[in-house]
This record gives structure tokens, sequence and C-alpha cells, in this order.
């Protein structure tokens, strides 16, 4: 069966940044995620060798466009270091094993947007950066001082045994004669 291909390009904001004839410009980070299969939509038996645009990604010509809010398109820039074929080749080679994915029915049929809050989540990396950054700013902290005294403690305290020993479950009273 033919090789089928679908690329979701996710633009991540990434920073503004002013140019120097002083205009500001946004930075984006682009995620990118290709979904591979066959015909049929399976990848059993298959690896990447069946996608010649997978097989030596880093030298490929990979443009692409943004607009926000239905503005005009424009063409992006890439900036940073050019992808690695080198390192490429090494993490996925042409004989990399596909394995396919199964989309969770229940999942995909709800109506129901499953997202969580940015902002807290923002906030959250806010508070931990800030709290090592001041308080253990050249040294590793005690693993004591994570599970403890850091902002982490409510999460680390959900994977940690209770404090107070926990009573015994009571055991299941048999039939009596």
């Amino acid at each position: 069966m033919a090789p089928k291909q679908t690329i979701t390009f996710t633009a991540l904001p990434n920073g503004v940044f002013v140019t120097p004839d002083n205009k500001k410009k946004v930075r984006l980070s682009v995620y990118i995620a290709p979904r591979l299969a066959d015909d049929s939509g399976s990848t059993a038996d298959m690896n990447l060798s069946a996608f010649d645009d997978w097989d030596d990604w880093p030298n490929r010509d990979v443009t692409f466009k943004v607009q926000f809010g239905g503005g005009a398109e424009l063409t992006a820039t890439p900036v940073g270091d050019p992808p690695s074929a080198q390192l490429w080749g090494m993490l996925f080679g042409g004989t990399t094993s596909l394995v396919p994915h199964e989309f969770d029915e229940d999942l995909t049929n709800t109506k129901i947007p499953i997202t969580y809050p940015v902002k807290a989540v923002h906030e959250k990396i806010q508070e931990v950066y800030t709290y090592f950054a001041t308080n253990s700013p050249e040294e590793h902290p005690s693993i004591k001082q994570i599970i403890t005294q850091s902002p982490l403690k409510d999460l680390t305290s959900l994977f940690l045994p209770a404090e107070k020993p926990q009573p015994p479950c009571p055991r299941a009273i048999s039939g009596t004669k």
C-alpha cells in the first residue's frame, strides 16, 4: 500500500524581539507532528524509509506561512541553527520502525474540550524557578527541601506515602458454622 502522511504544524509563542530598525516582531517555535501510515491507516511492518520526506528530513526545504487574526499571510523566517542531517540519521535511520497509534474512540467522540489552565501552569513554573533561584542559587536542593519546603511539595506529596500510617484494611469475615 502507498504511504500516506499528514503533517500538523503548531505555532507556539516564543516572545517578541526588536529588529535593528526598531520594529517589533513575534517569534514562534514550531512543533511539527507527522502522522505516517499506509492507505489503510496502519503502520504495521513499516519503517521510516517508506516516507521520503522523513528519511532525510533536515535536507528538505520546509517553508510555511503564518497568519494572525485574519491578517495577511507572512512567510516565516527560520532563525537559529539548521537541523543536523548527521544527528537525524543517527536518531532516525531509514530502518526506524513505525508503531501505529490507536485513538481512544470515547475521547475522540466527546464534545468536552480537554485542556488545562495555561496561566496557572506558567505561574507554577515561575514560582518553582524563583524559589530555587532564591533558595539554592549555587547548589542543587536536597531531596528533603524539594519534598517538604519547595513549591513542588504539593505535587510530590501525591506520590509519597502518607505521613501517618494508615490503619490496615479490615479482614473479610468468613462465614461461621
